[in-house]
């Protein structure tokens, strides 16, 4: 700061980024303006809560400050908070912009891992791998006919999830 007198009163002409916020000039600018989340960017301007997270305040201006565990920015709008759950987003899976995809399925995120939700009819994952989805269609596979596992008679077909004979 900088020490002024005007009139008789003497005070303080505070440097870009602080301020006078409890108006004594015994202390001087005593406030960083630039980084404090109850003084950000002027006095008394008190940065607002975040969802799913913790405020900041950085060069003047209120934000986030970090996310709470499992949660993200990933939309870049700081006033919507940690807007998304990438514990279960399926969107967002364990990452923001991990999209989660079923072949022949329907997705869905636990624990921030893509895994299947369900399979469309007359398809099922057979391997149990979540990775190539609901792989086998078990309306003409002979090896998996109706089920996983349900293997048709050597010589019978799979028509309609019914092992028939030749």
């Amino acid at each position: 700061a900088a020490a002024s007198c005007n009139a008789g009163t003497c005070g303080i002409a505070c440097n870009f980024g602080f301020g006078n916020c409890d108006n004594s000039a015994g202390n001087g600018c005593e406030i960083n303006t630039q980084t404090n989340i109850n003084n950000c960017g002027a006095c008394n301007n008190a940065c607002p809560p975040v969802a799913n997270g913790n405020r900041g305040c950085t060069a003047g201006n209120c934000g986030i400050a970090s996310c709470n565990s499992g949660f993200s920015n990933c939309d870049g709008n700081s006033a919507n908070g940690c807007e998304t759950h990438l514990l279960t987003s399926t969107n967002h899976c364990g990452a923001c912009g991990n999209a989660c995809f079923v072949a022949n399925g329907f997705p869905a995120c636990s624990s921030g891992a893509c895994n299947i939700a369900a399979c469309n009819s007359g398809f099922a994952n057979c391997n149990g791998n979540a990775g190539d989805g609901c792989e086998i269609n078990v309306n003409t596979n002979v090896n998996h006919c109706g089920a996983c596992n349900n293997v048709c008679p050597g010589g019978f077909s799979c028509s309609n999830g019914l092992c028939a004979p030749p």
